[in-house]
């Protein structure tokens, strides 16, 4: 059974050198059975050197591809164009899998023919030691790509379980059925309208509890300029998901629940911000930039992002 590994990647040197090494000592992995895809996504820094070299010692079949376009899906998408596997995986370029991610994987798909997808657990890695007292880890933990659902692997049968994009492994077959990233969605949410379209399908996913990436924390982004950009593009995002996959009453086409959400949301971070003082009421004021890229989305041109 053959398997791609796709890494979309973008000025991450250092992270890919880390990434390879993890891979070359995954259990039970063989070069015959298993190619890896970098996908170079319009990189500034000395990535298509660094690979170059990386593929003449690499033990595992190494592909480089370039893609000019900027995001995303664009490099995922031309990964998918090449990819030779019966089995499809999606992976960041800033992970680190442990032993027995590959295997556990692979195991998978060979022993059960009812999974279509798979997914795996998402910790964090090189987390410093204080972080700023805005940040409240539990809160925010979705920012840094963490996910768990929990210590037995199981099929994900509702519909606000959705995977995320960095550690997803998907059939052939399955692939071809939901079709391609969609490259009209904004930087976020293009792996969850990607699995709920594949929901949509009757596919099933089955989350491999085993099949743990250690995600690096990117120490630029523990800043709450970044936060505010993550909050409000993923509010961008959920009004797209919502125009192509759900209806909502609406007045001048703002939904209802919107507005009330948008009060409500003001009223806390007053409250919080008098109360509690700023940094307590940094959540409320990120809710606010939530609410507001969904407010913007839904005053895009309609058709806008999608036809």
């Amino acid at each position: 059974m053959m398997i791609s590994i796709i890494v979309p990647t973008y000025n991450r040197v250092k992270d890919l050198s880390r990434l390879f090494d993890a891979l070359v000592h995954q259990e039970d992995i063989h070069k015959n059975e298993t190619e890896i895809i970098v996908v170079d996504n319009n990189s500034t820094d000395s990535t298509s050197e660094f690979i170059t070299n990386a593929s003449r010692d690499m033990p595992l079949p190494l592909v480089y591809l370039f893609e000019k376009k900027q995001g995303k899906t664009y490099a995922l998408n031309t990964g998918i164009k090449c990819a030779k596997g019966e089995i499809i995986i999606f992976l960041d370029d800033d992970v680190i899998p442990e032993k027995k991610w590959f295997v556990s994987i692979a195991d998978t798909f060979k022993n059960d023919h009812r999974v279509n997808m798979a997914c795996g657990k998402i910790l964090p890695l090189d987390m410093p030691s204080n972080l700023p007292s805005w940040c409240e880890w539990r809160r925010f933990r979705a920012v840094f790509g963490v996910t768990r659902y929990g210590e037995e692997s199981r099929f994900l049968n509702e519909c606000y379980s959705l995977p995320s994009g960095m550690n997803i492994a998907i059939r052939r077959e399955a692939l071809n059925s939901v079709g391609a990233f969609n490259n009209k969605f904004c930087g976020r949410g293009e792996d969850t309208e990607f699995c709920f379209r594949a929901q949509q399908q009757s596919l099933r996913i089955y989350y491999i509890a085993a099949a743990i990436l250690y995600h690096k924390i990117q120490l630029e982004k523990l800043t709450k300029e970044y936060f505010a950009e993550y909050f409000y593009t993923s509010g961008l995002a959920r009004s797209q998901f919502q125009r192509r996959f759900q209806f909502c009453p609406s007045v001048f086409n703002i939904p209802i629940w919107l507005s009330k959400e948008i009060l409500y949301a003001g009223y806390v971070f007053l409250r919080e911000l008098f109360l509690r003082g700023p940094n307590r009421a940094f959540s409320a004021y990120l809710e606010l930039f939530y609410l507001a890229g969904c407010f913007r989305g839904r005053m895009k041109v309609r058709g806008e992002f999608f036809p």
